[in-house]
């Protein structure tokens, strides 16, 4: 079993590519040497092959459009970027304070 002890974007490249074999050569020995940005970019230790997955992380504007209950259900799913987690922390934080205001 592969546990994932990282958080943000490469947590979720892990999450989503557990176990990434080279294209050319199918060892496991690869690194990924870039993914913050873009598709992430893998490196084979073995034949020194470079290739990358497809990869598309929830861009803010989408998570904005989404009500509540569905922002929370993608926190569960750690599907979130740290600014989109960020944001929905605010949210939450005035519309929970408003609601006190409402019942004081």
């Amino acid at each position: 079993m592969i546990v994932n002890n990282y958080g943000g974007r490469l947590g979720r490249i892990i999450k989503k590519y557990p176990k990434v074999a080279c294209e050319k050569c199918g060892k496991y020995q690869v690194q990924i040497v870039s993914y913050l940005e873009g598709d992430p970019q893998y490196r084979c230790r073995k034949c020194k092959h470079n290739f990358s997955l497809p990869f598309e992380d929830l861009p803010v504007e989408d998570f904005v459009m989404k009500s509540i209950e569905e922002r929370l259900e993608l926190i569960k799913e750690h599907t979130l970027s740290p600014k989109a987690k960020e944001e929905l922390w605010k949210e939450l934080d005035e519309y929970l304070l408003e609601s006190d205001d409402k019942d004081n």
